[in-house]
């Protein structure tokens, strides 16, 4: 029962987070469009806000001991993108404020509902939950070059210091993992990678409709695989830019494990991954995006092999703020 009791907390938070930060590796570029050149480019955004929401939804299933599981976990976050100006930068800098506005995971475990919601505040009673509510309205301060590219952070060791006393009221094991999975979200690759996507999103040469784009990611999660995708720039119209995305999934590789919750497991999954996007082309910010992605294999653990299916849906909402 270790195992399966293992697999279901890990699968809690860190499922719903599974596509939420990724890292290239390389870039390659295919020229075969046509027509009028696209420059799609970062622009300093001046003094302006934009609201982010951020929805993924994961459904997990596999069978340990005879126990058949099957887990659909979503998650929602808000949050709020200030560009501001700062006279303390380096030319063409830009500081970007990110606030964390919003927080709900709901887990259904073969019928077993839960729900965490940072808008209840103080009115709970789960500890998980007053640990996203006391989050809530924090910010942490981003340094951009003036190509939209992540330079450097500050502020989220404060989040966890401000978070280190309902922290301290979970048990060992619990507060491991919820900090595990808080990084996940708080800490430097999150913040970066979602940067990386949302303003470095497309080649810095000029496009044509019908070009496409190559790169080679590796997505962290509970369950960290690697993507070969294909990105084809499709059409151009009222200042947006619209891409799709094929993606072929494979284990991490130089990885022969990972470990989860103290146990050691090797897995052997395959998938596939497709995305639509589009970009302003005015500003050179992602103004929405969506994913899907179907996994399958196995998870080599402690001499037996799990059978795994997994499913992320992701969707990406860019929205200027008045």
């Amino acid at each position: 029962m270790m195992i399966l009791d293992n697999y279901k907390r890990a699968f809690f938070l860190g499922a719903v987070v599974a596509t939420l930060h990724s890292c290239n590796i390389n870039n390659n570029e295919q020229r075969t469009g046509k027509g009028e050149e696209i420059y799609v480019r970062f622009k300093n955004q001046g003094q302006t806000q934009y609201y982010v929401d951020i929805n993924t939804e994961t459904t997990i299933q596999f069978s340990v001991n005879d126990n058949e599981v099957r887990r659909v976990s979503s998650a929602r976050f808000g949050l709020i993108y200030e560009f501001l100006k700062d006279t303390g930068l380096q030319p063409k800098e830009q500081l970007l404020k990110i606030t964390y506005d919003k927080f709900v995971i709901n887990s259904d475990n073969n019928g077993k509902i839960t729900e965490i919601n940072s808008e209840n505040g103080s009115n709970t009673f789960n500890k998980t939950e007053k640990i996203f509510s006391a989050i809530k309205g924090s910010s942490v301060w981003v340094v951009l070059d003036s190509a939209g590219k992540f330079k450097s952070i500050k502020g989220s060791e404060q989040i966890f210091d401000k978070i280190a006393t309902r922290l301290s009221e979970l048990d060992i094991s619990n507060k491991k993992f919820v900090e595990g999975q808080l990084k996940n979200i708080l800490g430097e690759k999150f913040v970066k990678s979602n940067i990386e996507t949302g303003f470095k999103f497309l080649p810095d040469s000029s496009m044509h409709i019908g070009d496409s784009w190559s790169k080679d990611e590796i997505q962290e999660s509970e369950i960290p695989y690697q993507l070969h995708s294909i990105y084809t720039l499709n059409n151009a119209k009222d200042n947006i830019v619209f891409i799709d995305m094929e993606s072929d999934i494979h284990p991490k590789e130089n990885v022969e494990s990972d470990n989860i919750l103290g146990v050691n497991i090797a897995r052997d999954i395959t998938g596939k991954q497709t995305g639509t996007y589009k970009v302003n082309i005015k500003t050179g910010l992602l103004q929405e995006a969506h994913q899907k992605a179907r996994i399958k294999g196995a998870l080599h653990v402690q001499g037996r092999d799990i059978p795994i299916q997994i499913e992320i849906k992701r969707n990406v909402l860019l929205q200027q703020m008045k």
